[in-house]
Order: C-alpha cells, then structure tokens, then sequence
C-alpha cells in the first residue's frame, strides 16, 4: 500500500523511492476508475499530416501509411550543432476540414496531401487541375507569422491508366509537373507489377516524407527565430508564444536538448518579465496535467489577459518539465529526475502555500494523478 505520511509545516514525505515505488504504483493503477485514464494525461505532440481528398481515393493510401507509421530513425543536423537522431517520431494523419486562422495558435499540419484521380484528358482541364489550382496556398503579405507548409500531389492511378499516357508527348505525372512546377507530384498506384515494386514504391516514400518533414521543421523554426529578432521585445506576450512554439516543435519532434535549452530561454523570460510579485493565485484540485481545449489555461493567454499567477506560473514549467522528460530516453537516471521535479515542485508550492488549508490535500490528489500518466505505465 502507498503510505503518505503528512507533517504539518514541513515538506510531504512520500515513501515512493526507487521510482516511486513500483509496488505502489501497480496498486493505484489497479484501483483507478478507466474512465478517467486518458482525461488528464500529458500532452503528446504530434506531427499532423493532413489531407485532402475530393475525389474519395485516400483510404486506400492511408492503410498503407498508416502500417508505416511512426516514422522511424530521422537525423536532424542542427544549424549550430550536432546531427540529432529522432528514434521514432508520431504523425497524425488528418482530413482537411477548414483553414488554419493563426498559425502560431494552432495545429497547422507539416504537409497537406492534395489527393486525386484522373481517367481522361477532358476530366483533368474541367476537374483536376482547376481544383488544385484553387487548392494550393496563395501567399498574401500579413502581420501575422506564416509558418511553413509543404502541399504534395497524390495522383491515385488504377489499373485502367498504369500503363498509359493520357496526353500524346508526356505522361500525366509530367503534365501535373509542368501545370504546377512547384509542387512535388507523386503517384501512388493501387495495382503494382509485383511485391517486390510495391514495398520498394513505399519504402522511398517513407524516406522522402522523412526528408520533407524534416525541410518544413528547419524552415519553421528558421521563420520563429526571424520574426523573434524583428518584434519589439517589449510585448512580452508577442516573445512568449514565438518561443512556445518553438518549444512546440522541438518537443513533437522529440528533439530533447534543444528543447530543454528552449524551456531555459522561457523561464528566464519570465523571471525578467515577473520582477513585480505575482498574485498567489489558487491550488488547483484536482490537479490537471490535460490542456483545456478552448487553449484558455495557455500561459501566453494568461499574460495577454493578465490572469497569470503564482501557481499556475509553477504549474506551468512543471508540466512542461514532465513533458520534456516524457521525450527522454528510458533509463534508471529518468526517473530520478522525476522524483526529484516532484519533489522541487512540492517544495516551491508549499513555500507559496504554506498558510492555505488545501495544501496536504492538493498534495495527495496530485500524487494520485501522477501516478496514472502513461508515463509510469511504460516502466
């Protein structure tokens, strides 16, 4: 059983040493309603791949993806540094639903795949190329930050035209390059000559999707750090969500020591920002790891409407902490900086909170959370 002990006016002792205590967590795992296992878990970024899809070819082609998925062994050479190796890397595969508003405060995908078929010369000028010219991005001058996205062709060929060309000079895949030359079009056949064509079709796709990943990353954080050295540093709330987005993309590619060093670069930020004490604030019970969907508990949020304080500053570099260490690599050493984040996190809470009468209770529930993230399960 996990034995709490609670000494007023003193720092809550936890008897979970050695990683908490395997014991102890299989018990609470044991005991915890599943209905509340996956509403409070730690973010998990994703890279989203979204697609679209008029003409209803995508399932087919999202099989064979999706089997491929997550990517696995990317290298990422850093401008500054060395080449880091992504051992695997998770991609959400998204239908195109409505335009992303601010790039900087939601989940625009890396890639978008335009797919489409075509049967006859007639249906590509009245159908196929309209569309994708209607499709693809219009780059208009804008206040706001443009991040980065590559659009891809998938052509769909079936059976009827795998071997054929539709115009007399070229094929259709060479017309598709010459009506849109900077697009890359691929085709992706539904019959293939043999298995051996098939897996070496899908396997040079992967490693370009790999390679195109990787090109909107670097040209992402190359548009943060441009615009970080035009704004006025002053609005500080402008700094903070160019440098959380950087975070961001660090963190959903699970590039940890650039991560790290970015989280660093925030909370110096904010001790610069926060020379005038914050209000204290409320503990927060029970405590929540999940991010509100309406992004109303976003840090920059709060500095913009002036509803940051105290504990939801700590709660902040907490959570992100814990993020960081999710994208880790699984060892001994990773669970002793978990025990220790904790414990750093109790100690400057309990410091802010000495006098509140929720405190002891704020510290049970939040163990009692921790304890349930997918963290602890995967040990």
């Amino acid at each position: 059983v996990l034995e709490v002990s609670f000494v007023a006016g003193k720092s809550l002792r936890i008897r979970f040493v050695e990683r908490l205590t395997e014991v102890a967590i299989k018990i609470v795992l044991q005991r915890r309603p599943n209905t509340t296992e996956m509403s409070n878990q730690l973010t998990r970024h994703r890279v989203h791949v979204c697609y679209f899809d008029p003409f209803e070819v995508f399932p087919s082609i999202q099989l064979e993806l999706e089997h491929r998925l997550p990517l696995q062994n990317l290298h990422w050479r850093s401008p500054k540094g060395p080449t880091r190796t992504i051992g695997s890397l998770l991609v959400n595969l998204v239908a195109e639903t409505e335009d992303v508003k601010d790039d900087l405060l939601q989940d625009k995908p890396f890639i978008e795949f335009i797919v489409v078929s075509c049967t006859s010369i007639d249906e590509y000028r009245a159908k196929v190329r309209p569309l994708i010219r209607k499709r693809l991005p219009v780059h208009t001058s804008s206040n706001k930050v443009a991040l980065p996205m590559k659009s891809i062709i998938l052509l769909h060929s079936n059976a009827e035209i795998l071997d054929s060309n539709l115009f007399k000079s070229i094929s259709l895949v060479e017309k598709f390059t010459k009506d849109f030359p900077d697009v890359k079009t691929l085709e992706v056949k539904s019959v293939y000559k043999s298995e051996t064509e098939k897996n070496y079709f899908w396997t040079d796709f992967m490693n370009r999707l790999k390679q195109d990943l990787l090109d909107v990353f670097q040209q992402r954080l190359d548009t943060l750090a441009a615009r970080i050295d035009q704004i006025n540093h002053e609005n500080f709330e402008d700094v903070l969500v160019l440098h959380e987005n950087m975070l961001k993309l660090y963190l959903s590619f699970n590039i940890f020591e650039e991560a790290s060093t970015q989280l660093s670069d925030i909370r110096e930020k904010f001790l610069s920002y926060c020379a005038v004490e914050l209000p204290l604030g409320e503990l927060e019970i029970p405590f929540l790891f999940s991010q509100e969907a309406n992004g109303e508990d976003r840090v920059d949020k709060l500095v913009k409407n002036q509803k940051l304080n105290s504990f939801k500053l700590h709660k902040y570099f907490f959570v992100k902490q814990f993020e960081l260490l999710q994208i880790s690599d699984f060892s001994a050493k990773k669970y002793s900086q978990l025990y220790r984040l904790i414990r750093q996190f109790f100690s400057s809470i309990e410091q802010a909170f000495h006098e509140s009468p929720s405190l002891l209770q704020f510290k049970y529930f939040l163990i009692d959370e921790i304890l349930k993230l997918q963290i602890f399960k995967d040990c």
